[in-house]
C-alpha cells in the first residue's frame, strides 16, 4: 500500500487493520489493506500509544499542566473522525513524561524525575493524578520495551524489568 511519507510514531492497531502515524502535528489513519486515508486530524504534540490489539487508536496530548488521553473509535471498515476524550491526567509531582506505553488496561509513563507512573484507560470526567508505581530511584529513562506482561527500561546505569501484574522492579543488567 502507499501512504503518506515520513510519518513519525508508525502504529498498527485493531489487529493490524488500521495504520496510524504523525506528521507535522497531524494524525493520519489509513486502512492497512487498501491504503485509503480514513482521517487526518490536527493534534499538536500528540503521542500515539495504541498497540496491535487495541480496537481504537489511543493517544495522549499535552494541555497546559495536564495531559488528555483521547481515542479515535473504529469499526471494521471506518473510523470516527472526531476523537473522544477518555480522561484528563497529570503525573504525580508533575514531572515531564519522557516515554509512554500501553497494555490493554493501563497507560504507563516514564518520567524525567525517574518515576514510573500509571493510569487506567477507564473513562473519567474528573482530572486525576497518575499513580506512582516506583520510587524516584532511576536516572533519566532513555527507552522502554514491552514483552508479554513485562516492560524493560534503560537508564544510563542499568536495564530494569517490571511487571504489569505485581509492579515488582528488578535490575536485569548493568549499562556500561
Amino acid at each position: 500500500i502507499s501512504v503518506e511519507s515520513n510519518l513519525d510514531q508508525p502504529t498498527l492497531f485493531n489487529n493490524d487493520l488500521f495504520f496510524a502515524g504523525i506528521k507535522n502535528n497531524y494524525i493520519y489513519v489509513f486502512h492497512s489493506v487498501t491504503g485509503d486515508l480514513l482521517t487526518k486530524q490536527y493534534c499538536k504534540d500528540a503521542t500515539l500509544i495504541s498497540n496491535r490489539n487495541d480496537s481504537n487508536l489511543f493517544f495522549l496530548v499535552p494541555e497546559g499542566r495536564n495531559h488528555v488521553l483521547k481515542m479515535f473509535q473504529t469499526d471494521l471498515t471506518s473510523i470516527n473522525e472526531t476523537p473522544v476524550i477518555v480522561k484528563t491526567i497529570y503525573p504525580e509531582a508533575r514531572p515531564k513524561i519522557t516515554f509512554l506505553t500501553k497494555d490493554s488496561l493501563e497507560v504507563v509513563a516514564l518520567c524525567d524525575n525517574g518515576t514510573v507512573q500509571k493510569t487506567s484507560v477507564e473513562p473519567s470526567t474528573t482530572i486525576s493524578s497518575m499513580e506512582n508505581i516506583s520510587k524516584a530511584m532511576y536516572d533519566r529513562i532513555f527507552d522502554i520495551a514491552v514483552k508479554d506482561e513485562n516492560f524493560y527500561f534503560l537508564t544510563s546505569k542499568s536495564v530494569f524489568s517490571s511487571s504489569y501484574t505485581n509492579s515488582e522492579i528488578t535490575t536485569v543488567a548493568q549499562n556500561n
